[in-house]
């Protein structure tokens, strides 16, 4: 099996976006985590260094080989979360990034997202997670679909 998610892993750059997500779902934490710079060109070292980096930072560096299948929900989104964050954007599309978290871990990622603001990046999340809202610096709510009036951040 692992042979043959390494072949895979060669030929992600020919891998259509619509495909990725199944080419995702049987690699390991690790694999999955630096396939962006697998598709990069990045050397295989480099990838190792930024990606256990960005796995640590987010409470996972025990679970390097673990399948999607052995992590739960909020391992997976901790993976997510990694994902987005290892190859360093200047913005982050976060929709409920703590939407299968427990609150302790859903302070993680939130601080996660504030550090990455704070060094300069940008994050636009869509939650309904009360305690990201101290995170902000503009709120915009819906209500049935209806925007309402941005309201301060606290």
């Amino acid at each position: 099996v692992r042979a043959q998610l390494a072949r895979e892993l060669t030929e992600l750059r020919a891998v259509e976006v619509r495909d990725m997500a199944s080419v995702l779902r049987r690699l390991a934490t690790l694999e999955a985590s630096a396939a962006d710079f697998r598709v990069l060109g990045m050397p295989v070292e480099q990838q190792r260094r930024r990606t256990y980096q960005v796995l640590k930072w987010v409470g996972l560096q025990h679970r390097l080989n673990a399948l999607p299948a052995e992590l739960s929900g909020g391992e997976q989104q901790r993976v997510a979360i990694a994902r987005a964050l290892v190859n360093e954007p200047h913005l982050v599309l976060a929709d409920e990034p703590t939407g299968n978290l427990d609150p302790g871990n859903a302070s993680v990622v939130l601080e996660h997202i504030a550090e990455f603001v704070r060094d300069g990046g940008a994050a636009l999340m869509v939650t309904h997670d009360a305690q990201a809202d101290h995170l902000a610096t503009r709120i915009v709510a819906l209500d049935r679909g209806r925007l309402l009036a941005p309201a301060a951040a606290q």
